[in-house]
């Protein structure tokens, strides 16, 4: 067997990941909604993950990147 190797790039590919919560209620009592709780974050409230946000912070300031070129190549 022969075996060889490449190396292959895959550029960054931006998904919105949807988290669904599933909400139970109790048909017989009244005692509310119970919904799943998320998981722990870093920062609430925000919508990228710490996965973006080390991605963001290393291309500012390990890869000296400026903002306005880290959000052009965002939307491109």
């Amino acid at each position: 067997m022969e075996v060889s190797e490449r190396v292959h790039i895959i550029p960054a590919q931006y998904k919105v990941l949807r988290i669904e919560r599933v909400k139970y209620a109790c048909p017989c009592c009244d005692n509310g909604l119970k919904v799943a709780s998320l998981a722990p974050r870093i920062i609430l409230r925000l919508i990228f993950t710490e996965e973006f946000l080390v991605w963001i912070v290393t291309a500012k300031y390990v890869d000296t990147m400026a903002l306005f070129r880290l959000a052009k190549s965002i939307k491109r």
